[in-house]
């Protein structure tokens, strides 16, 4: 057995058996398990296409604190060049979505404490069409339900930049 293989089989347990095969220079792997009898080479995964992203800035009303996620660092949107499921990731957050036909549409929810006493809970999405080179980052937030005092909510916009 290949070392590298004899290194997985350690890894993954008695349970699994590992096939390694050669593709190029790289390997591919397998697994074979009591549950499925499934190969998996690195043809038969779909490509992974991705595009940098980048918002410069949100316009927010005067006196609004947004809790947004996508100005503080550039972001990488990654998804299936065939479409599907995509993940857009600026900094430590994560918008999932998906991406058909060029079209993106990925979101994250957060929740936050704000002075007022009161627990909010903030939808950011970023959607458009890819070949476009800019998307639209769009924010609103609302306290949650069963709160009284709440300050008034505030909403943001911004341009995406595709790269």
């Amino acid at each position: 057995m290949h070392a590298f293989a004899r290194g997985l089989a350690g890894i993954l347990g008695s349970a699994t058996a590992v096939l390694v095969a050669f593709v190029g220079s790289e390997p591919a792997l397998a697994s074979l398990d009591e549950h499925a009898a499934t190969l998996t080479t690195r043809e038969d995964r779909p490509r992974v296409c991705s595009a940098a992203l980048s918002v410069k800035q949100t316009s927010t009303p005067a006196g609004c604190w947004i809790d947004e996620r996508v100005t503080g660092a550039p972001g990488r949107l990654d998804f299936p060049c065939e479409g599907g499921a995509a993940i857009a990731t600026f900094g430590e957050s994560r918008f999932g979505g998906t991406v058909q036909g060029g079209v993106v549409s990925v979101g994250l929810k957060t929740r936050f404490n704000w002075s007022d006493g009161c627990v909010w809970e903030s939808t950011q999405e970023v959607a458009g069409t890819l070949s476009d080179k800019t998307l639209t980052f769009s924010y609103r937030e609302a306290p949650l339900a069963n709160q009284k005092g709440c300050a008034s909510s505030c909403a943001a916009q911004g341009a995406v930049e595709v790269r």
